[in-house]
């Protein structure tokens, strides 16, 4: 009798099979979901914590039902949960999309796996964008035998931070994804995998993997390439035209990158808040150049910086006059700039119609000059030669004006960039000039530098009206880099004549006032 009882507790009918189990095996049968629901808790109240939910606009279930259903939030505008869309969904198309038309953000994640869904459609929104909060569980898409169109995709706006968003579709087989690979579409969603769907056509690089992606003209998820040598075969690379992600190379034994040698447009997603390094080239030792002969475009789509690290390189190491104007053009920063300088051979970057200039003195500059190499000093007799400036778009090195009898600036209109390397000078310094009246330069566009002290002006007897003007001045400047207004509350400024006469008759008044 014992016998007999024990033996249906321990085995379970499968069709026409009868499975025996261990008492360990039934063990871990009866708390295996226990387990994975104190896991999704455990994964909801993270949510709920970082996104600071409102609880009754949270959905607080592990699986979309027709059970479940009666506790999602209603009339939310935004909300919060994990959906998770499965087997046992039972949901009609039409009950999930009177849940959803309200909605206009979701933060969390979302899950659909094991269904029997053709169509996400079901995922209608109003609006433009869907905006997805995602950067802690992401979006899986799996294992759904039957879809065939996520299009609805194409209007989920990603909005991450540092880490990224987690987004993978995986094991679709009748789903076709290669629209998803085109650079045009789904630009937001960098960090897209996709793989053993119908169709698969997005572009990955994966150095884990014995086999990788050939003729493949847009690269998604970035580029990381760590810990190899020049032996490594990466000729596969030289068709990439634009990469969408992040670029690290690091402790390696390449001269250069110039296996990307098309890549043309460069796309990071780090947003303004994190201040991430998007190119980040570091410890290769042997490293003497990029080699990046075609990029035209480098922006990072959520309008941070697109910031780059070059650390640890050759001695030799060098930039070529044209990686440096792309750099510019594109407002490119530096987290560090300690292994930069420009190439010395400037004979390529003659063949495109610039006039390249070493700077001595103003007395020897020639007539145009429109990229100018060496420190440009403007002393007290060079008043004769400043129309020679009036050509200048570049200055690799830094800007002085001193001691001149110059009411403004108007000689260096045509400045456009600088890049000073020299950590112990700023960029731009304007000392000393006794008649300044105007020192506005704002054809400025950008600025990159060692040295942090930026813009620096003082000893101007005239050129401030007043303390508020003096700190108000930096406005004038249209570039990324402050100005040091050294002159700012340290000395007494001109008052104009009404400014005068106010002061005369509060003090009249004061005194009536006392009197009477």
């Amino acid at each position: 009798m014992f016998r007999a009882s024990r033996l249906v507790i321990t085995s379970l009918m499968v069709g026409k099979s009868t499975l025996f189990f261990n008492k360990h095996q039934m063990i871990l049968l009866i708390f295996l979901p226990i387990v994975l629901y104190a896991g999704i808790l455990e994964d909801l109240d993270d949510v709920v914590q970082y996104y600071d939910c409102d609880l009754k606009c949270t959905f607080n279930h592990s699986e979309m039902t027709s059970e479940t259903i009666k506790f999602f939030p209603k009339n939310c505008t935004n909300i919060c949960g994990i959906l998770v869309f499965n087997s046992k969904t039972d949901l009609s198309e039409n009950e999930i999309v009177n849940l959803f038309m309200p909605v206009l953000v979701l933060s969390g994640g979302m899950r659909v796996e094991n269904s029997s869904f053709t169509s996400l459609g079901f995922l209608s929104y109003k609006g433009l964008y869907f905006r997805f909060l995602c950067d802690r569980h992401g979006m899986v898409i799996a294992n759904n035998h039957l879809l065939t169109d996520v299009s609805v995709l194409e209007g989920f706006l990603r909005l991450s931070g540092e880490n990224g968003c987690k987004f993978n579709i995986e094991n679709n087989t009748a789903l076709d994804t290669c629209w998803l690979g085109k650079p045009e579409v789904f630009t937001f969603f960098i960090d897209l995998v996709t793989r053993g769907n119908l169709k698969d056509c997005t572009c990955r690089y994966n150095s884990s993997e014995p086999q990788q992606p050939t003729n493949c003209k847009a690269l998604k998820g970035g580029l990381n390439i760590t810990g190899i040598t020049n032996s490594s075969d990466l000729s596969f690379l030289t068709s990439i035209e634009k990469i969408m992600g992040n670029l690290e190379i690091g402790n390696t034994n390449l001269k250069n990158i110039s296996f990307l040698k098309n890549l043309k447009i460069f796309e990071s997603a780090n947003g303004g808040m994190n201040y991430k390094v998007s190119v980040n080239i570091h410890d290769n030792y042997e490293m003497t150049r990029l080699g990046l002969e075609s990029v035209e475009t480098l922006i990072d789509l959520f309008h941070g910086p697109f910031l780059i690290n070059l650390e640890n390189l050759h001695p030799d190491f060098c930039i070529t006059f044209r990686e440096w104007r792309i750099f510019l053009e594109n407002y490119v920063e530096f987290h560090n700039l300690k292994d930069a300088k420009l190439c010395q051979e400037l004979e390529s970057a003659q063949e495109s119609d610039f006039v390249f200039c070493n700077f001595t003195s103003m007395a020897v500059l020639p007539i145009v000059c429109q990229v100018i190499v060496g420190d440009v000093i403007i002393d007290a007799n060079d008043g004769q030669y400043l129309k020679k400036l009036m050509y200048i778009s570049y200055i690799f090195g830094t800007l002085k004006v001193q001691y001149t009898k110059a009411d403004g600036l108007e000689f260096l209109t045509g400045l456009e960039y600088i890049v000073s390397l020299d950590e112990g000078k700023a960029p731009i310094t304007i000392r000393s000039n006794k008649y300044l009246k105007d020192a506005r330069l704002p054809y400025i566009k950008h600025i990159i530098s060692k040295n942090e002290k930026s813009v620096v002006i003082y000893d101007n007897p005239i050129l401030f009206e007043n303390n508020e003007h003096c700190k108000m001045y930096q406005l004038t400047f249209n570039t990324n880099l402050k100005i040091e207004n050294g002159d700012c509350e340290k000395r007494v400024y001109k008052t104009s004549h009404l400014l005068n006469l106010f002061l005369i008759f509060s003090l009249i008044s004061l005194i009536v006032f006392t009197y009477l």
